[in-house]
């Protein structure tokens, strides 16, 4: 029954914490939807939540809070969570990655003096975030050397920051390639016309 009817998402179609899985669902073509009548109804849904918050994923019987245990199940759904020890544990530390990278944006996102606040991402913060992302990635198409849950998470966010700043990544020509053959993936048209979340100015 869960199979036949899908996935929803409780969220706004947004480029934001629930990105990722929706990401993964349209590459992988999982059956996934957005339900953003709700999000706008909120907070109705919200006796029905564990943490009280948005996103929120329900699958049959199964409901679900915090955006990294959605990102999971919708990787788990997708049979993308690797096959080997470590295609799985790279993968997972991506995603936590990905989080850290959500953090240095919310923070941002809210400082009282968001100029500097955006300066100092973009000149300092994710300047070592890429570099050691670089690093991971080295001469291989991917991360985990296949396209599993973190690889995308991580295309994800990387596409959340592009939509802020197109040259983003000109400065890291491994993410950059990396970043611009997932996009090329025909899945992804749809899901790429969210707006970002996150605003500078």
């Amino acid at each position: 029954m869960a199979a036949a009817e899908g996935i929803t998402i409780i969220y706004w179609g947004i480029k934001a914490r629930a990105y990722p899985a929706q990401v993964i669902a349209a590459y992988t073509g999982l059956k996934l939807k957005t339900d953003s009548d709700r999000a706008n109804t909120w907070p109705a849904d919200q006796p029905k939540t564990w943490f009280g918050a948005l996103p929120m994923l329900e699958d049959g019987a199964v409901t679900l809070n915090q955006s990294i245990a959605i990102t999971n199940y919708v990787g788990r759904k997708a049979g993308i969570q690797g096959e080997t020890d470590s295609e799985f544990g790279i993968s997972q530390m991506l995603i936590s990655e990905c989080n850290d990278i959500f953090e240095i944006l919310n923070k941002a996102q809210y400082a009282e003096d968001k100029k500097a606040a955006w300066k100092e991402v973009w000149e300092e913060k994710l300047a070592w975030e890429f570099h050691c992302l670089t690093n991971i990635i080295g001469d291989k198409e991917t991360f985990t050397g296949k396209y599993l849950t973190g690889d995308l998470s991580i295309w994800a966010t990387l596409d959340i920051i592009v939509s802020v700043k197109a040259d983003a990544l000109e400065k890291f020509p491994k993410l950059d390639a990396f970043y611009k053959r997932v996009l090329a993936a025909p899945g992804l048209s749809e899901v790429t016309k969210m707006w970002s979340y996150y605003k500078p100015e």
